[in-house]
């Protein structure tokens, strides 16, 4: 059985012509050339490009062992109930204020510009019934 000094290494990087024995090796340094990142932390955003640095990350930065059981207490710490129809809605951020869900938020932002508009002409034709304006 050869030994690993006697396996040639057969992939060559174009742009640094560094050597690798697997193609999937290769295939994962050549993200370091392209600048792709495409796993990134769910708790700060910071980009990676192998899966494995960023479960790394997390577990150290943030302190999180699992990160299944940091994403089940993340929707559960964002997770807010509308005010209005009592339907669970995902908060954008901590600092997100919202009260209710985007379908109540649509509905609450047309009563309300609805209201404006009644206000607003309920006004104009009380100065018209005044002789205001002319």
């Amino acid at each position: 059985m050869p030994s690993k000094k006697d396996i040639k290494k057969t992939h060559l990087c174009a742009h640094c012509q560094r050597t690798f024995n697997d193609r999937s090796n290769l295939k994962r340094h050549l993200a370091i050339h392209n600048s792709q990142k495409p796993f990134s932390c769910t708790v700060c955003c910071k980009s990676f490009t192998q899966r494995s640095n960023t479960l790394m990350h997390i577990k150290n930065k943030h302190c999180i062992i699992n990160p299944k059981d940091y994403l089940q207490r993340r929707i559960h710490l964002f997770s807010k109930q509308c005010h209005k129809c009592n339907g669970h809605f995902l908060l954008k951020n901590k600092e997100d204020k919202t009260k209710f869900c985007d379908t109540c938020f649509e509905q609450a932002l047309e009563d309300f510009e609805q209201a404006l508009e009644d206000f607003y002409l309920e006004r104009l034709l009380d100065f018209f019934e005044l002789g205001e304006i002319s």
